[in-house]
Order: structure tokens, then C-alpha cells, then sequence
């Protein structure tokens, strides 16, 4: 971390065999991808936490092995620069390349992973891909409604339908159940009428939900 910024890239490229020239042109490339390139001659160990994280994610992209291991790899990206480098990720992963990758951001694990292994205390729970996880959820289904401005009293109103989770942002209400099909289309149908609505969802589990219900059983 006494490198500068520039130096730390060409040195692990190089480490890994690429030829001057290209581990040159590659770093210059992650530079711009990560928005470091202002920061290239700087030593990496004066930059914040996050933009040393931009520096260890960009070497995935600075080498060709076949497999890499990822930590967490979003921490401290705004969330643009986050949904550019899970483009790059999936695009590597069509390429045939094999990405580890360990988060406790569940939408990360959603959107990116084919294949998702859930822990508890370094014990596997569950593993399949994201459909195979949903079935154990044991039908669980998620509404989502966003209104043009948030009614009276509603937060109370869904926290006394039973609901396993229930969440409230700026103005869009969210929550969890487990009740037949119909019965959760009239209860969302029934909220809907507390206001102006602007839109609805109503889905299968998420992820998160998934998550949560697998750990209160291992618990």
C-alpha cells in the first residue's frame, strides 16, 4: 500500500505475467472503470477505505484466472458505480469465468449468482439457485405499494394483519405474508384504497426473506 495507486496495479499485473505494455494499457482501463484515475498517483494507502476497495475489486479485471474470490466487493461504491462493476462481474461470468463471491447483501447474491450457498455459523443451510431457495420460503409472497404520499395511520394497519415483515420507505410500503394467493391480491387491493397509488407489486419471496426464515429455523 505504499505503491501509488497506478504502481499497485502494475505491480500485481505483473506479478501475475502480463507483459508491460498490456498490464499498462489494463491498469489505465481500471483506472477510468473505477473512478481512480484522478487518484492514480496517489499512494493507495492514503486513500479512504472505499476507494482501496475499488483498487482490490479492479484487479479482478487486471488478470485472467480462471476463478476469483470476492469479498464484499461493493463496500463503499455509490450505488452507480456499484451497478457498473455487477455489469462487468456478469459479463466476465458469460465469458466462463467462475466468481466466488461472499456478501451479506442479499440483492447482490439476487441479481448476480446462479448458484447460492446460505451459511449459519460455518454450517451450509441451503443451496440451490435462486428458484430452488424460493420454494422453501413455503409460499411466502411480497407486496410492494408506493403511493403519492404515505396515508395515515397505514404502518399500524399492516403491522396488525400478521404480517411477517413489514417495512415502510419515504413512500412505499412493503411487506411479507403467508396466506393463499387470492387472499394476499384483496389485502393488497385493500391497502391500494388508502390512498393514491402510483404502483403495485406483488411477488414471491425475496432472497432476504428467504434468509431470514432459513436462520430462525436453524436457530
Amino acid at each position: 500500500m505504499f505503491l501509488s495507486v497506478r504502481d499497485n496495479l502494475l505491480t500485481y499485473a505483473r506479478f501475475h505475467g502480463v507483459p508491460n505494455a498490456e498490464a499498462r494499457r489494463r491498469a489505465d482501463d481500471v483506472l477510468a472503470r473505477f473512478q481512480l484515475a484522478g487518484d492514480a498517483d496517489r499512494k493507495a494507502m492514503d486513500l479512504s477505505g472505499g476507494q482501496r476497495r475499488r483498487i482490490q475489486v479492479g484487479k479482478v479485471f487486471l488478470v485472467d484466472t480462471p476463478v476469483v474470490f470476492m469479498d464484499e466487493f461493493s463496500t463503499g461504491m455509490d450505488p452507480i458505480l456499484k451497478r457498473a462493476v455487477m455489469d462487468m462481474l456478469r459479463a466476465e461470468a458469460a465469458k466462463g469465468r467462475t466468481i466466488v463471491l461472499t456478501t451479506q447483501i442479499l440483492s447482490e447474491a439476487e441479481e448476480l449468482c446462479d448458484d447460492i450457498l446460505i451459511m449459519n455459523h460455518g454450517r451450509q443451510v441451503a443451496r440451490g439457485d435462486l428458484n430452488a431457495l424460493k420454494l422453501l420460503s413455503g409460499g411466502m409472497k411480497e407486496v410492494a405499494i408506493t403511493f403519492d404520499r404515505l396515508p395515515d395511520g397505514i404502518e399500524a394497519e399492516m403491522h396488525a394483519l400478521g404480517a411477517l415483515r413489514v417495512r415502510v420507505r419515504d413512500t412505499t410500503v412493503e411487506l411479507g405474508l403467508k396466506m393463499p394467493e387470492a387472499e394476499v391480491l384483496a389485502l393488497a387491493s385493500r391497502l391500494a384504497s388508502r390512498g393514491t397509488v402510483l404502483r403495485v407489486e406483488v411477488g414471491g419471496a425475496s432472497l432476504e426473506d428467504v434468509f431470514v426464515e432459513l436462520m430462525a429455523t436453524a436457530s
